[in-house]
């Protein structure tokens, strides 16, 4: 990922201003090795012509194209032979980015909410990474995206899944997938779309790192519970988020934990939906905790030995997690807990204090505040 333009580089840093100030013409850099454009949603207007041909990364964010707008065209191999790497953040306008290169290696595409039609061929791509993508209403005969990339290592698909819409071939060296699950959804529509995204897992069952992103919505008193549709995985690493919004979520974990075969690291963040408050507990006779058996059944998780947490804020549910988890783990080595940047310090000792209780002698235990 491009931290900073290296040495040839052209930036252009600004800050937000009005959109009717007009487009900025990109030149076409002959020598340039690496380009970032942060323009604050000002507008750009890429050359119709020209190569970039020492071109090696480009970075866009808060941009405005225009449609379809030749990102994609310009980023190919006649006009971009040397490019590595593409990220493209919050850029308004784009509607539909196609890219056919032969030397891209990574492509990262987040908040492109007007994009409507992705297709990548890419025969040595080893990353893409493509979250909070497509999310207006489209045409369900629409091909959304279409995915040609047979040495892909890394796939994070943070969007909806839907196998009519989203073509991937075969990826025979996936090594690390991200994806993103509502764990209790009332909707028909959105459990058809965790359906559709445990197809996904089941066309991966042997993968080194699964990057899963469960989440409860505020109101499940009526949902159906949909992790028995998960698959049993071979994976050796799990990045597991959860967004709770102050319900019962260990129920969830320990079907997740059952499926995962061979586990030796598991890092869990605990993410509100909102930075600001208090998370709201869950109504009386919510049938969050209506699954009880993950705090009496035994589970041996006997791989894995290190466990790392971030913003825990020492809740009821959260802490009967991690109890539960000093049980299952049997081989645990490490356990590393960074406490929530809100939480007090009279808070932080007491739940030191609780979690160390759980604990055994031979586990190495480091407990810590947030620090930003």
């Amino acid at each position: 990922m491009l931290q900073r333009p290296a040495a040839g580089a052209a930036k252009a840093d600004t800050e937000p201003v009005a959109e009717e100030r007009g487009d900025i013409d990109l030149p076409c850099f002959e020598r340039a090795t690496s380009i970032t454009l942060k323009l604050g949603f000002l507008g750009l207007a890429l050359p119709s012509s020209g190569v970039f041909a020492r071109l090696r990364g480009l970075q866009l964010v808060d941009v405005r194209l225009h449609g379809q707008s030749g990102l994609g065209e310009l980023l190919s191999s006649q006009r971009c032979p040397s490019l590595k790497s593409v990220i493209v953040r919050q850029a308004r306008g784009l509607d539909s980015f196609n890219i056919h290169s032969e030397s891209l290696l990574n492509i990262e595409l987040s908040n492109l909410h007007c994009l409507q039609q992705l297709t990548v061929i890419a025969p040595v791509l080893e990353s893409l990474r493509v979250k909070n993508c497509f999310t207006n209403p489209l045409d369900p005969d629409l091909s959304v995206a279409n995915i040609s990339a047979p040495q892909l290592k890394l796939l994070d698909w943070m969007n909806a899944y839907d196998p009519s819409s989203i073509q991937l071939d075969n990826m025979m060296h996936l090594e690390n997938l991200g994806i993103k699950i509502f764990i209790l959804e009332g909707e028909e529509e959105a459990v058809e779309r965790n359906l559709y995204c445990m197809t996904l897992l089941w066309r991966f069952d042997h993968i080194r790192t699964l990057d899963l992103l469960i989440s409860y919505p505020p109101d499940i008193c009526t949902a159906p519970y949909l992790m028995e549709h998960m698959p049993k995985l071979h994976i050796t690493i799990l990045a597991l988020g959860i967004i709770a919004d102050g319900h019962c979520f260990g129920a969830s974990v320990f079907d997740v934990l059952m499926r995962c075969r061979g586990l030796k690291r598991l890092d869990l963040d605990f993410l509100p939906r909102s930075q600001l408050g208090e998370q709201t507990p869950c109504p009386s006779g919510c049938i969050c905790d209506q699954q009880p058996k993950w705090k009496t059944e035994e589970l041996a998780l006997n791989c894995l030995e290190e466990i790392e947490i971030h913003d825990m804020r020492g809740t009821e549910h959260e802490v009967a997690l991690v109890q539960r988890l000093f049980h299952w783990a049997i081989v645990l080595k490490r356990l590393k807990i960074v406490l929530h940047e809100l939480i007090t310090e009279s808070k932080a000792k007491e739940l030191r204090q609780l979690l160390l209780s759980f604990s055994r002698l031979d586990i190495c235990i480091d407990i810590s505040m947030f620090v930003p």
